[in-house]
C-alpha cells in the first residue's frame, strides 16, 4: 500500500514496517526499510538507592522556573516513572548554567512537592536552589579521617546500590586478601548482621577504614565532584595520598599490613584527648620526663597525647585537680609518640620499596602543618614521620581556610573531622 498522506502507524499489527523510496533525476534510485522499535523490558534495580537527587539548571530565573514546571507537570502526570533514569539524564546530559536548583526524593510525589513549592516561591526540607559564579567556582577539598570512624556495616547501602563504590571494595578486598583474618568484605559487610559495630582490630580497622575512604573518593569523583585539595587524619592521610595520586592504594595496603604485622614491637601505651590548648598541654607534659607526647592538635582546645600508660592516667588525675577536662580515647597503640619507634625500622623498609607518584593536586600535610610541594611526601622518611610525629590537624584546616577553601567533604564513614 503506498501512502498518499500522513497517517499514525497501525496498532492492530507488529512489527510494523514502511518502505520508503527516493528517485534521483540522474537515475540513481535508494530505498530503505524501517521498522517500529522493539519494546524492551526494563530491568529490575533491587538495589536502588533509597534516595534521589535531580539537579536542574537555566540560564535565568525565569528559564528555570519553566523548567521546572515543565518537569513538576511530568511527574504529576505520569503515574509510573523512572525516577533514577530521570534524575541521572537532568544531572548528567545537560549543559550546567548559573540558575541551580536542586530537588531530592524517593519518589515521584517528594520531586512533584519540591518542585511545585518553588514555583510558589516557597520552600521545602527537599528543595536547594542558588546561583553560581562561573568565574569563582567552590574550592573544594577532600577530608579523611583516622582510625576509630570505622564500624560494621559502613556504607553498606551504597555497596548494595552504587556499582563505583561496590567495585572499589572489591577492589581493595582482592588487595588484602592474606592480609587480615576473613576477607575484607565479611568483615564489613557480616552476613545476617545488620547493627553497628566498632571495628577495633588494627589490622581490620585500618583495611576497612582506607578501604571505604578510597571507594568514597571514587564515588563522589564519579559523580562530577573533583577536589583540587586533600588533607588526611593521622591513617587517613594515606587514603589523601592515594587521592592525590602519590601512593596506589596497593601500596597502601601493604603499608597497613606491615603496621599490623609489626605493633608487637610497639611498647604498650594509651591515648588520651585533653580540652585545653597546646601551650598548656606542653607546659604539663614536662613534669613527665618525656613519657608522654601531644600526638594530635585538634583545634584550639583540643589536643590528643599519648605515651606511657600510668604517666597519662596521672596526668589525667592532675588535670582533673586543676579543672581541666580530659577523655581518654580507644586506640590499639599510643599512635604518634615514641612508644611506636620501635616499629620503625621494619616500616621503612616497606616505605622504601613503594614507588611513589607526582602530586596532582594540593596535598596539605598534617605532619607538616602546610601545603608541601612535589617529592615532598613521595618518600619512605616522610612516611615514618606521619607515624611518629603528632597531626597538626588545626594547622592544616587554617591552612585550606586561608587560601579560600569553602567546601569540605569528609570521605570518612561518620563525621569525626
Amino acid at each position: 500500500e503506498i501512502p498518499t498522506h500522513a497517517r499514525p502507524w497501525p496498532e492492530d499489527t507488529w512489527p510494523c514496517l514502511a518502505g520508503l523510496s527516493s528517485f534521483g533525476f540522474s537515475g540513481t534510485n535508494a530505498h530503505v526499510i524501517v521498522g517500529e522499535a522493539p519494546e524492551i523490558a526494563s530491568a529490575a534495580n533491587n538495589n536502588e538507592r533509597p534516595v534521589h537527587i535531580m539537579s536542574l539548571s537555566a540560564k535565568s530565573e525565569e528559564a528555570l522556573l519553566r523548567f521546572a514546571k515543565g518537569a513538576a507537570d511530568s511527574f504529576s502526570t505520569a503515574k509510573e516513572v523512572d525516577i533514577p533514569n530521570i534524575c541521572y539524564t537532568a544531572n548528567t546530559g545537560r549543559a550546567q548554567f548559573a540558575h541551580r536548583l536542586t530537588v531530592t526524593g524517593e519518589h515521584r510525589v517528594e520531586m512533584h512537592d519540591a518542585l511545585t513549592a518553588f514555583i510558589g516561591s516557597g520552600t521545602a526540607p527537599n528543595l536547594a536552589t542558588g546561583v553560581t559564579n562561573a568565574s569563582h567556582p567552590p574550592k573544594v577539598a577532600f577530608l579523611y579521617s583516622g582510625f576509630g570512624a570505622q564500624y560494621t556495616n559502613m556504607g553498606r547501602d551504597l555497596y548494595e546500590s552504587e556499582p563505583v563504590f561496590r567495585s572499589a571494595l572489591e577492589e581493595c578486598e582482592t588487595l588484602t586478601l592474606g592480609q587480615l583474618n576473613q576477607p575484607l568484605l565479611s568483615i564489613m559487610y557480616p552476613k545476617d548482621v545488620k547493627e553497628q559495630r566498632p571495628i577495633s582490630d588494627l589490622a581490620a580497622g585500618q583495611a576497612t577504614l582506607v578501604s571505604f575512604e578510597y571507594a568514597m573518593t571514587k564515588l563522589w569523583r564519579s559523580w562530577g565532584v573533583e577536589p583540587t585539595a586533600v588533607l588526611g587524619y593521622s591513617n587517613g592521610e594515606y587514603a589523601a595520598a592515594c587521592a592525590a595520586g602519590v601512593i596506589s592504594i596497593a601500596d597502601i595496603a601493604k603499608l597497613n599490613a606491615t603496621i599490623s604485622k609489626v605493633q608487637h614491637l610497639a611498647r604498650e601505651g594509651t591515648m588520651l584527648t585533653v580540652f585545653a590548648d597546646e601551650a598548656r598541654v606542653s607546659k604539663e607534659l614536662a613534669a613527665y620526663d618525656h613519657q608522654i607526647d601531644i600526638a594530635a592538635v585538634n583545634s584550639a582546645r583540643n589536643v590528643v597525647v599519648s605515651g606511657d600508660i600510668d604517666a597519662v592516667r596521672r596526668l589525667a588525675n592532675d588535670l582533673a585537680a586543676q579543672g581541666v577536662r580530659s577523655q581518654p580515647l580507644d586506640a590499639p597503640l599510643a599512635f604518634h609518640s615514641h612508644m611506636i619507634e620501635p616499629m620503625l625500622d621494619e616500616l621503612e623498609k616497606t616505605a622504601g620499596n613503594i614507588k611513589y607518584g607526582d602530586l596532582n593536586m594540593g596535598f596539605v600535610s598534617t605532619v607538616l602543618g602546610r601545603l608541601v610541594n612535589d617529592g615532598e611526601i613521595s618518600n619512605a622518611d616522610y612516611w615514618l614521620r606521619h607515624l611518629r610525629q603528632p597531626v597538626r590537624f588545626a594547622d592544616g584546616i587554617r591552612v585550606l581556610e586561608s587560601r579560600g577553601y569553602d567546601v569540605f567533604v569528609e570521605m570518612s564513614p561518620q563525621p569525626t573531622l
